[in-house]
């Protein structure tokens, strides 16, 4: 390629002006810059007889240096010209007698790639086609997808999941493309370029061991061994079966607690407003145990604080109590981790629709429905669900088998 004339400062310090205008990067590439401050990486070419432009995307989701590698695709197919395309018509028009869609050659791949894996592997691998790649891409022409789409498809996963499974679900579409190219679906592999290319989204993740079955179960069992006040043994152990925000936790009040209808109802924090928790009866045991120590306290909470009944437990309580079991609060588990855990593994062993998930976790909506709707959605989904999770925990905890 010519000489790069463009580096990461000079296009992230790049501001709008009255009029569209470009930075030019050499061998055709550009930044093109719009007057709201819009910045994308293009490619202007000719071919018979007429300009066309190449948008390869919006800065910073493609790199200067993704951008480039993407040219250099672009160059190549469009290098085959007129040589390659009765060929290539050829083939779309007998890839169009059949099925030609991305989900098509998913399916074809999930049958090769999962035939000599493992049942929980395979359901884990069929579980994130179907509720992120194929509601994204499924239902598009293989070879018209696009390095871009892969990159956006991640994107959305971070959004409504984790990292970790973002991840997984991009090596998983960029499997399926080179399969399709294997095959002769399509021409070349599109995501070639994108095998470094990690999500421009920053994350902020609470330490937990949300992937890691066994170490989850090895820290249940380490908390399971605490033996200071009641109070703090029984919010680490609350902690996992709720995954509530520690903040609304340790501030739980025993009016709110509903021993007849298993219910916990309370504000939540982060201005997700009221909300329900289903207590299990690992949960409800925990409640009733710590019941005679403190229901009758004036000031009405579970968990007291140490210096007055009025108050509720510190805020440092719990990573005070994970730091006597030495549980590395930075590297390990905090009290939020458990949040992280419960999405994770409830989604990738059990299959549990994200929204019952997202709904439990107490994430703000934007939905237009009343209060009371929104207190209880998908309630008679998530009764069930925190029963699973529950005993899904003792299992690790006692280390034994799952059975998803």
């Amino acid at each position: 390629m010519a000489s790069k004339l463009l580096n990461d400062k000079q296009i992230k310090n790049a501001q709008p002006k009255e009029k569209a205008y470009k930075l030019n990067d050499g061998d055709g590439l550009y930044l093109f810059v719009t007057p709201s401050g819009g910045k994308s990486f293009r490619f202007n070419y000719t071919k018979n007889g007429k300009q066309k432009t190449i948008t390869f995307g919006l800065y910073p989701v493609i790199t200067l240096s993704l951008a480039r590698d993407l040219l250099i695709e672009a160059k190549r197919a469009n290098r085959e010209g007129d040589a390659a395309e009765e060929k290539r018509k050829e083939k779309q028009t007998e890839i169009l007698k059949g099925d030609n869609t991305f989900r098509f050659i998913a399916e074809l791949w999930v049958k090769d790639f999962l035939s000599k894996k493992s049942e929980s592997t395979q359901r884990k691998v069929k579980s994130r086609l179907s509720r992120f790649t194929y509601p994204k891409i499924g239902h598009r022409p293989i070879h018209l997808v696009t390095s871009a789409d892969i990159l956006q498809l991640t994107e959305y996963v971070i959004k409504n999941s984790t990292l970790d499974v973002a991840l997984r679900v991009k090596q998983e579409a960029s499997q399926i493309i080179k399969s399709a190219k294997n095959k002769n679906f399509i021409d070349f592999d599109v995501t070639a370029s994108l095998r470094n290319a990690f999500p421009s989204v920053k994350q902020k993740n609470f330490a937990s061991p949300a992937q890691d079955l066994n170490k989850t179960g090895a820290l249940l069992r380490t908390i399971w061994t605490y033996c200071g006040s009641i109070q703090v043994k029984t919010a680490l152990r609350l902690a996992p079966y709720l995954f509530a925000r520690p903040g609304e936790l340790r501030q739980m009040k025993w009016s709110e607690i509903n021993f007849n209808e298993k219910l916990w109802k309370y504000d939540a924090s982060k201005g997700a407003g009221p909300h329900i928790v289903p207590l299990s009866r690992q949960a409800l045991e925990l409640l009733e145990e710590i019941k005679p120590h403190t229901f009758e306290n004036r000031g009405g909470y579970v968990f007291t604080g140490a210096r007055s009944v009025m108050r509720p437990m510190s805020d440092n309580a719990m990573n005070a109590a994970l730091k006597s079991l030495e549980i590395d609060t930075q590297e390990e588990l905090t009290g939020h981790g458990w949040r992280s855990v419960a999405r994770t593994q409830l989604s990738e062993e059990y299959d549990i629709d994200s929204k019952f998930i997202e709904r439990q976790l107490s994430h703000k909506t934007t939905e237009a429905n009343g209060t009371a709707y929104d207190r209880a959605k998908y309630l008679k989904k998530r009764i069930p669900m925190m029963q699973t999770w529950a005993d899904h925990l003792d299992k690790l905890r006692e280390n034994k088998e799952l059975q998803g």
